[in-house]
Formats: C-alpha cells, sequence, structure tokens
C-alpha cells in the first residue's frame, strides 16, 4: 500500500512538472505575440501569471523535498527523477522570468514598441520553442 502511494505521488509530481512546462510555453508564446501585436493585455497577463509559475514551481519543490524526506527512495533512478524534477522546474520558472521580463519591458514603455515591428522569424520562435520544450518534458516523463 505504502508502494502504491509513492508511486502516485511520482506520477503526480510529473503530471505537474508536465503542467508547469506548458504554463511556461503559453508564457512564452503570449510575450512574442504582445511584441508582435502590440498588445498591453496580452503583456499583463504574461507579467501577473509569473506569479503563478513561481508558486507552482515553489509548490513542485516542496512536494519534492517532503516525498525526499517521508518516502526515502532507495531506488536510484527515482532519486535522480526527483532532483531532476526540480533542476527542470528551476529551468522553466527562469524561462517564465524572461518572457515577464520581455512583456514587462514592453508594458512599461508600449509608444517605443509600437515604431519596433518584430521579424516574421522571430514572431514564429514559440511554436518552435513550444515544440523542443513538450518533446523534450514528454521523454523525460516517459
Amino acid at each position: 500500500m505504502l508502494r502504491s502511494n509513492y508511486i502516485y505521488r511520482l506520477e503526480s509530481l510529473r503530471a505537474e512538472l508536465l503542467q508547469l512546462g506548458t504554463a511556461v510555453e503559453e508564457s512564452m508564446a503570449r510575450a512574442i505575440r504582445s511584441l508582435h501585436t502590440h498588445n498591453t493585455a496580452v503583456a499583463l497577463w504574461v507579467i501577473n501569471n509569473d506569479n503563478y509559475i513561481d508558486e507552482a514551481r515553489d509548490t513542485l519543490e516542496t512536494r519534492v523535498v517532503t516525498l525526499l524526506a517521508t518516502q526515502q527512495p532507495i531506488v536510484a533512478g527515482d532519486l535522480r527523477l526527483l532532483m531532476v524534477t526540480t533542476a527542470i522546474a528551476n529551468e522553466l520558472e527562469r524561462i517564465a522570468d524572461y518572457a515577464s521580463g520581455i512583456a514587462g519591458r514592453f508594458y512599461r514603455r508600449p509608444e517605443l514598441m509600437a515604431q519596433f515591428t518584430l521579424p516574421e522569424q522571430f514572431c514564429r520562435m514559440p511554436n518552435r520553442c513550444a515544440t523542443v520544450s513538450t518533446s523534450a518534458c514528454r521523454h523525460f516523463l516517459q
């Protein structure tokens, strides 16, 4: 019974990491969209969503530490999974901070951004990044 609870909690961590990755992808895409369309409302959404992502990362890290303390994984693969989950969550949160920074610069000075047009290749970049990060997360979680 205890092992099934442990496995359930590991799977929950994997699902939370995937949700965090999806939220970061959305922030990144919206940050670029706010620049491309000169939409300050979208930029504000990205800025506000950064708090959600920060909290989600904190929650994920707390659950990893709790799982380490209470379940004491004895299989090296499980221990590596827990450590890498924390590292990936930190990197995802950092990417979200970059997206928020981009959106914040635009939000504070929209008149400057109105004079600037993004190259079309730059506007396609979030889709390519999302494809790579989604693929990486899914392969990691399998």
